[in-house]
């Protein structure tokens, strides 16, 4: 009875440990090689009129797993510049077969509720994420993989700084890529470089006042994902 009476209770029990569903997001999730989960983190979301304890991962995009021969100017740079979707799974919840009730999965993304569509799957910053790339430039960006094809895409946000002239080509060609940037046909003036994208170099170097939490966590909101990392501000002034 005291069960049934506390069935929300008991179903956010988390009985899955990160360490075994990080090996299984890895095995089944993935997909393709340059796929990488970082880490799987713990969060809570409002789903089927109730409140559930979940675990979620995001897939990013890991160029140095790219075959030797595909780790190229062009593709580090203007091809591969983001990852795609998450996994996420009820923390207390199993298959016959043993292994976790995905609520979100594959590519691309399925969702088992309506409230965890993913419109916007692409990752473009994250824990992995340390390299530049320029986006909207005259190469098309890869966006997933479907069967023995790829689905390409362009970059619709409005993030890092636009090569709108000469100037500014030669300016972050001389910081990042040299004169492989500066001479290459590939930017437009509608092109922009995006840089620090690592969440963690990140934010440090926008706010390098506060202090932050080590492990930042993705999260999904009315279908677009957006980082979350738990900042302090810390004075030596106290009282004791």
């Amino acid at each position: 009875q005291m069960v049934q009476e506390n069935r929300n209770l008991f179903s956010n029990i988390r009985l899955w440990d990160w360490r075994a569903l990080d090996a299984v997001y890895k095995q089944f999730q993935e997909i393709r090689l340059y796929y990488e989960f970082a880490d799987v983190d713990i969060d809570r979301y409002s789903i089927g009129n109730a409140y559930r304890q979940v675990m979620v991962s995001a897939r990013e995009m890991d160029i140095g797993n790219l075959p030797a021969q595909s780790q190229t100017f062009v593709n580090e740079r203007f091809k591969y510049t983001h990852g795609y979707g998450i996994t996420l799974t009820n923390v207390s919840e199993f298959t016959p077969e043993g292994l976790p009730q995905l609520l979100i999965k594959d590519i691309p993304p399925k969702s088992a509720y309506p409230e965890l569509e993913v419109t916007q799957p692409q990752i473009y910053y994250g824990e992995l994420t340390n390299t530049h790339v320029i986006v909207n430039s005259t190469e098309e960006e890869f966006d997933y993989p479907s069967g023995d094809k790829n689905v390409y895409t362009r970059y619709s946000g409005d993030g890092g700084v636009q090569l709108s002239n000469l100037w500014r080509k030669f300016l972050f060609g001389w910081k990042f890529d040299g004169t492989r940037l500066f001479l290459s046909g590939y930017p437009t003036n509608e092109s922009r470089i995006l840089f620090h994208r690592q969440i963690n170099e990140r934010v440090k170097t926008l706010a390098p006042f506060l202090h932050f939490e080590d492990d930042p966590y993705i999260v999904l909101v009315e279908g677009e994902l957006y980082w979350i990392i738990d900042a302090y501000t810390t004075s030596q002034y106290f009282p004791y």
